[in-house]
Order: structure tokens, then sequence, then C-alpha cells
């Protein structure tokens, strides 16, 4: 299966993931199981790729590289990806790409919610940040959030606290990185997650 474009996809969510054994969520699912790969190792493989889909190319992967190495203790052998669960707030999109319309959004809203219920449930994620902004991530999740909106910073428009049977994270809702300066946008992520 070929990777998708993140910047051409869907909005994404980002959850980085640590277990509460310490054990990577790779070996959490896969206890002992040869030949299940880190899903997301393509990103890795594919950073700074001359041929295809070059992951380094992509803001996107590029601001989810920084979060989880800022947020998670890796190892030295370790994958960052090996840290983090990328989903997309919306399932269906055009099949020639880019972002779904309005009326497109509206048919899925109330199953892709469910679905990222199900998603948060599974992994339980100690931090999720939303790369949306507020305008796409507006309605999810809405039952289980306290939601604190932010003024006083450029890209994040929000953080706050997810509750879903018994499993809590802390979440930021921050601007898509594309053409944003990211230092800065890492900044204020790791800021907002610290002050949760």
């Amino acid at each position: 299966m070929a990777p998708v474009s993140a910047d051409g996809a869907l909005r994404s969510i980002l959850a980085c993931k640590v277990t509460d054994s310490g054990d990577s969520l790779l070996e959490e699912l896969f206890p002992g199981s040869p030949g299940h790969d880190c899903p997301l190792e393509w990103v890795e493989s594919s950073w700074g790729s001359s041929e295809g889909y070059n992951t380094k190319r992509s803001a996107f992967w590029r601001m989810a590289n920084k979060i989880s190495q800022s947020v998670n203790q890796l190892e030295d052998n370790e994958l960052w990806v090996s840290k983090i669960v990328w989903s997309n707030l919306y399932k269906v999109a055009p099949s020639g790409g880019g972002n779904p319309n309005d009326s497109l959004c509206d048919l899925q809203f109330n199953a892709c919610n469910d679905l990222l219920k199900i998603e948060v449930e599974e992994f339980r994620p100690k931090y999720i940040v939303f790369l949306t902004g507020q305008d796409w991530f507006n309605g999810f999740l809405s039952e289980n959030i306290s939601l604190n909106s932010i003024t006083d910073t450029k890209w994040v428009d929000a953080q706050g606290i997810l509750e879903l049977n018994g499993s809590v994270s802390k979440f930021v809702v921050a601007q898509h990185p594309q053409g944003k300066p990211e230092s800065e946008l890492l900044k204020e992520i790791v800021n907002a997650l610290a002050k949760v």
C-alpha cells in the first residue's frame, strides 16, 4: 500500500503514545510478533527520499517529528514514528486529493466523531495534537472535552483535557504547520501541552 501524502490528505491528528508499562506502542499491540514493523515506518524510510513521496518535504511530518522528539523519551535505536499514532478527522476525501467540502464533511461527521472516540479509547494517548485549526476541529469529541480557547498565541487555538472511559489525554488544537515558522509553532504547542 502506497503512503498517502499528509499535506494533500485530510486534516489530521497526531497522538503521541507512551504506554503505562513503558513499552513502545508497537510492543504492546504486537508482543513478540516478528514481521510487524512500525506501521508508520514508511514515514521514516521516505524521509529525504529522492524517489516518490519525500516526508521531509512535508510540513506536517516535520512538525510530527519535532513534537514526537519533544514529548517522548526515545532510545538511541528507536524511531520517532514508533511513538505516534496518526489519523484523520475526516476519513473520506475526494479521490483526486485535498480536503472534503462542507457537504462531504456533514455526511460523515457523526461516523468520524464516533470512530475518533474509538481510536482514542484504543490507543489511550497521553497527548493529542490536532494540526487542524479550530475550524476543522469544531464539534469533534465535544461531549468528552474541556476546551479552553487560547488568545495569546499565534498558531495554537485551544488546549484542554479529553476524558474518555477512564482515560485522560492532554490535547492542543493548532494550525496546520504549512507555511508557519516551525520552531515557533513547536514552542507554542509544547508550552500549551505543559500548561494543561
